[in-house]
């Protein structure tokens, strides 16, 4: 679905506008004209949201075989460069302050 009918559409905002006329022309008073326009304002808006793009909450991630498959990595024997290169594939940050390391953050690259 592209949108809603643009002639649907104009039809209802043309309909609102001309609710809000005898108001501008000082006839009505503003509570008048909200409830004329309030039918048309409603079906505008319930055609709005017809075509409106539906929004799905993000599908979380199972990480357990993510972590398995790191545990896995650091329960290994590992040299110095092996454990470099695993640090850098994880992106690890260590924060250091006055009193040593304070805290550890890694980004765990994806399983393909």
């Amino acid at each position: 679905m592209d949108g809603p009918p643009p002639a649907r559409v104009a039809e209802l905002e043309e309909a609102v506008a001309r609710a809000w006329e005898p108001f501008a022309a000082g006839k009505y008073s503003m509570q008048m004209a909200e409830r004329l326009a309030a039918p048309f304002q409603a079906q505008l808006d319930t055609l709005r949201a017809e075509y409106a793009p539906a929004r799905t909450a993000p599908v979380a991630p199972d990480l357990s075989a993510h972590a398995a498959h790191f545990a896995l990595a650091l329960s290994a024997e590992l040299d110095m460069s092996q454990k470099r290169r695993l640090m850098t594939a994880v992106n690890a940050r260590f924060y250091i302050g006055p009193d040593g390391l304070e805290r550890l953050t890694v980004d765990l690259p994806t399983l393909g």
